[in-house]
C-alpha cells in the first residue's frame, strides 16, 4: 500500500517537474539551437556522420520550435520575425 502510494507521488511529482521546465523553457534561445545542430544530436542512426536528411529533420525541428514560439501565420515569417531567426543563428541570411 506505502509503495503504491510512494509510485504514484513519485510519477505524479515527475510529471509537474517536467511540466515546469518545460514552462521555464518556452522561450527557444539561441544556446538551446546551438545544442540541436551538434552532431551527436543530429546523427539520429550513430554511424559517425549527419546525412542531408538528419540535418534537414533537425532544422525542420528548429523551425517548428521557434514557428510555435512566434505564432507564424501560415508557417511563414515576416521581416520582423525572419529578423529574430536571424539572430538566434548569429548570423546574418539576407543576399
Amino acid at each position: 500500500m506505502f509503495s503504491k502510494k510512494l509510485t504514484a507521488t513519485f510519477i505524479i511529482g515527475s510529471a509537474l517537474t517536467g511540466l515546469a521546465g518545460t514552462a521555464l523553457a518556452a522561450e527557444t534561445n539561441q544556446d538551446d539551437i546551438v545544442q540541436m545542430f551538434k552532431m551527436p544530436m543530429m546523427d539520429k542512426n550513430k554511424d559517425g556522420m549527419v546525412s542531408k536528411q538528419e540535418f534537414m529533420d533537425m532544422m525542420s525541428k528548429a523551425w517548428d520550435m521557434k514557428a510555435r514560439e512566434m505564432n507564424l501565420k501560415g508557417g511563414k515569417m515576416n521581416a520582423e520575425q525572419f529578423d529574430l531567426w536571424e539572430k538566434l543563428l548569429g548570423t546574418s541570411l539576407r543576399g
